[in-house]
């Protein structure tokens, strides 16, 4: 069990000070470092301000300043159907509800589309607002470790220090094109063989590429009740406008 201390919302009456928060949403607890966590709500308290999880156990205390946000986390899988050989495409909300959404499937495929670029820092470590990078955490000054994670000093998962002694970070991910600004399909390797964030001992860590991705594009291949006439096939693009946020 465990409480997460709010600062109070703006907009929200004064004893509802987290009135955008509900009993049995999902959300999330990030730093600037790429470190997080999800839990469950189970209890908000008002005075003070906090959200309670009850049974989640986080796998770090965050510091002072970290945010807190609601998650709509939704998984779509596959579901064999023996009697016709083909699979039913479910959704579950992770937490109540596994529904069908549609019967009859043959095929289903998620192509994942990035920023070909590797990010930049785009303001100076010392400047008090940001966003300090094209994307992803900025790293810490140089010379400044940070003891949560196993990355060196001035150092974390997006961005190394130059060993010539420069003093500007260099990007950790590698180009995918040098001179197109156009989206580059990744495949699977470069999604799960690091480098991590916050760090590879983290248990909630992810491939930093992932913060890289700006488009997916979803392929469903569906058999209809003709079988003289080919698997109908539907494709389309979904671009989640968070995954457009430097931070």
């Amino acid at each position: 069990d465990g409480d997460v201390p709010m600062n109070s919302q703006v907009g929200c009456p004064v004893a509802e000070p987290l009135c955008r928060f509900k009993v049995g949403t999902t959300a999330v607890v990030f730093d600037a470092s790429g470190a997080h966590d999800t839990f469950r709500i189970t209890g908000i308290v008002n005075a003070p301000a906090a959200l309670q999880h009850a049974n989640q156990p986080l796998s770090r205390s965050y510091e002072p300043g970290a945010a807190v946000a609601q998650v709509i986390a939704v998984t779509y899988w596959l579901k064999a159907d023996p009697s016709t050989t083909t699979s039913r495409l479910m959704r579950y909300d992770g937490y109540q509800s596994d529904l069908p959404v549609v019967d009859g499937v043959t095929g289903l495929r998620f192509d994942y589309f990035g920023d070909p670029s590797p990010p930049v820092m785009n303001r100076a470590l010392t400047d008090p607002t940001g966003p300090w990078t094209s994307y992803g955490p900025k790293p810490p000054a140089p010379g400044v470790d940070n003891p949560r994670d196993s990355w060196p000093a001035g150092e974390n998962c997006m961005f190394s220090l130059d060993p010539a002694g420069l003093s500007t970070p260099r990007p950790e991910l590698r180009a995918f094109s040098a001179a197109s600004a156009t989206l580059v399909k990744l495949d699977a390797s470069s999604l799960s063989d690091g480098p991590w964030c916050p760090d590879a001992t983290a248990p909630e860590r992810v491939d930093a590429d992932l913060l890289r991705v700006r488009k997916i594009r979803v392929t469903v291949k569906v058999r209809g009740d003709d079988p003289t006439i080919s698997d109908r096939q539907v494709i389309f693009d979904v671009s989640p406008r968070n995954l457009n946020f430097g931070r």
